[in-house]
């Protein structure tokens, strides 16, 4: 059998340690911590959403407001055409 060399003992130091086994405070902080990251993606999913839904409401309100003004011209316009016609008529 070979032995290991000092080089490849500092370069795998753990795999000659025995791993300690978990209390169960150290389990039940651990259990604390991944519920929090675990609410805390979920907030975070959440609010990304309803900022999705918002910019597509926002999108919405912005396209029927556009699409407002410019019929709005047209019929002002038209409007301006027909009152030219009528007074050249004259």
């Amino acid at each position: 059998m070979r032995r290991d060399t000092t080089l490849e003992t500092a370069l795998n130091s753990k795999a000659y340690k025995r791993s300690k086994r978990q209390t169960l405070r150290e389990a039940r902080m651990t259990e604390k911590l991944e519920k929090q990251q675990k609410i805390e993606q979920e907030r975070k999913r959440r609010q990304k959403h309803q900022e999705y839904l918002n910019s597509i409401l926002q999108h919405a309100k912005d396209f029927k407001e556009y699409h407002r003004s410019v019929a709005g011209k047209i019929q002002k316009l038209s409007k301006a055409v027909a009152t030219w016609h009528a007074n050249t008529e004259r």
